[in-house]
């Protein structure tokens, strides 16, 4: 019997279909189709098993989200579907159904076999009198001779062979209309995310060329066996140009499976770059919330700094070449904007956003205002009243304090909670409540110490982050993209943000008061996998400051 795939028990019942001994026919793939389409969010299974042997499991869903339609593919293998053959994103059930066989001829059919009675030898009595009616030396029809009796021939199936070459993935979104086995892997990194389709890669052990278009930059990445053995960028080469590739968000990628006789600059493996890849996200996280982008200006903080005080300002931070550092900052000349640095420097996402990371917390540079291009397509009239949208946000989504309600912020929670199904892209929670601690009796703040409180919250928080009131005088936020180990990480910076006790940062207490800070945390999939048991969860695991 299948077992319980991921999420599968807070599952309404109805969306488990019969088992199948033979592949999905278009009938059934049309029907599962129409029944996720009727009951977006829900995930519909199909189960069939091949030649007795070999177990699959095919699912679809649809989006709960506005304008997402088309359904989403997974195919398992497996007894436990433990494995992950491909995602695919379309409507089209006949790109789905060649899919489909595609991977399962990859697997070879079990054969059924009967012993074959060996010759009894020449001048040997049988061992045991042959039953009447049967001639002296032969054996009936299903039965087999056994010293003393006669046993039924079992018919077992044979051991099944393991493919030499493990089937090609299919494609992972909507952008071939009938792939067939040679077809490349190809999509939009918008929709499916470039941690997904590396890790389709290194599971399947796939081997070709995994070619990127992002921000108008061509990123190649070889590899073999699921392993990247060769990358190149524009501007970074090795593993610098598969950690550039890790941080994309969006762009299109296609997978064409060869062989290459690149040499091999990747010496790690996947898995242990992406930290560096989730540091470098991390670092132009704070830039971007420091208001940084690529047509800002960078002014020198001090135009006769030493080199030796230049090196004694960036040493203690982020690792990263002390010559790229000078470099970077020797063409800062107080007018051109950081993309113009960027680009004269040729230095990768690598390289410039830890660098300019460290000039910044070491108060070399400042960013001022964005040099706005007049010509631009972007800052040109498009007939779009902003005031209008302001206006139904102020009367829909934030209160009277400027921050999210707290009916809204469950409304975007259970968004995210339908992303997580869809992309498998974790998210967090955060419950904050601050109190006046006086004579071991707390209080609520007074509105003062309220607004240095969110002051401090949005100064500590991402732009993609959400800000919300929780319930009455407490505060939440949604942290979309990030799992536990990030979310512990945002709770320490929020506290050495706002430094609970006699003396706390941006507000002042009355003399003998303390200032009191309770942080709840809570992360999906790995706290819970139901969206409303993980609001639930914060008032469980909180800790006070």
């Amino acid at each position: 019997m299948f077992s319980s795939g991921p999420g599968s028990q807070n599952q309404p019942q109805g969306t488990l279909r019969p088992v199948l001994h033979e592949t999905p026919k278009e009938e059934d793939l049309l029907v599962m189709a129409e029944i996720s389409k009727g009951s977006r969010g829900v995930i519909v299974e199909q189960p069939f098993v091949i030649s007795g042997t070999f177990r699959f499991c095919l699912q679809t869903v649809v989006g709960r989200r506005i304008g997402e339609e088309e359904p989403t593919w997974y195919l398992y293998s497996g007894e436990s579907r433990n494995k992950l053959e491909w995602i695919l994103q379309t409507a089209d059930v006949l790109q789905v159904q060649s899919s489909i066989t595609s991977t399962v001829s990859g697997f070879s059919h079990s054969s059924l076999i009967s012993p074959t009675p060996s010759p009894n030898p020449a001048g040997q009595p049988d061992l045991a009198p042959n039953p009447p009616g049967v001639a002296p030396g032969t054996n009936p029809i299903g039965q087999t001779a056994v010293q003393g009796s006669w046993q039924p021939t079992v018919q077992l199936p044979a051991y099944p062979e393991r493919p030499t070459e493990r089937p090609k993935v299919m494609d992972p979104v909507a952008a071939i209309a009938k792939p067939s086995a040679a077809s490349p892997m190809e999509g939009d990194l918008a929709k499916l995310s470039i941690e997904s389709v590396l890790d389709s890669i290194t599971k399947g052990r796939m081997t070709g060329r995994l070619e990127c278009n992002v921000r108008g930059d061509k990123i190649e990445v070889v590899f073999e066996n699921g392993n990247a053995r060769h990358a190149s960028s524009p501007t970074a080469t090795g593993e610098d140009a598969l950690v550039e590739l890790m941080t994309a968000m969006e762009g299109i990628f296609q997978f064409v499976p060869s062989v290459s006789t690149e040499p091999r600059n990747i010496f790690k493996r996947t898995e242990e770059l992406s930290g560096k890849a989730k540091s470098i996200i991390d670092l132009g996280t704070f830039l971007e919330r420091a208001g940084i982008k690529l047509n800002s200006k960078l002014t020198r903080n001090n135009a006769n700094l030493t080199e030796q005080e230049f090196e004694n300002a960036v040493s203690p931070l982020v690792p990263v070449s002390l010559d790229a550092q000078k470099r970077f900052y020797q063409l800062i000349d107080n007018q051109s904007p950081l993309s113009h640095i960027i680009q004269t420097g040729k230095f990768g996402r690598c390289d410039w956003i830890p660098t300019l990371y460290n000039l910044m917390s070491g108060s070399l540079v400042s960013a001022e205002e964005e040099l706005v291009d007049q010509e631009s397509p972007a800052n040109q009239n498009l007939g779009i009243d902003r005031s209008t949208a302001e206006q139904f946000a102020r009367s829909h989504i934030y209160s009277e304090t400027g921050i999210v309600t707290f009916p809204a912020l469950l409304y975007f929670v259970e968004q995210e909670f339908y992303r997580y199904e869809c992309f498998q892209s974790p998210f967090s929670l955060v419950m904050v409540k601050p109190r006046i601690s006086r004579n071991g009796e707390d209080l609520p703040i007074s509105p003062e110490q309220k607004q240095a409180v969110l002051a401090a919250l949005s100064g500590t928080k991402r732009k993609a982050d959400l800000l919300a009131h929780f319930q009455q005088d407490d505060f939440a936020l949604l942290l979309p993209q990030t799992g536990t180990d990030g979310v512990r990480a945002f709770a320490g910076r929020l506290v050495e943000a706002l430094n609970p006790g006699p003396t706390p940062r941006g507000l002042t207490v009355q003399p003998g008061d303390l200032f009191a800070l309770t942080i709840g945390i809570a992360s999906l999939p790995d706290d819970s996998q139901d969206w409303v048991k993980l609001v639930a969860f914060l008032n469980q695991n909180f800790r006070r400051f």
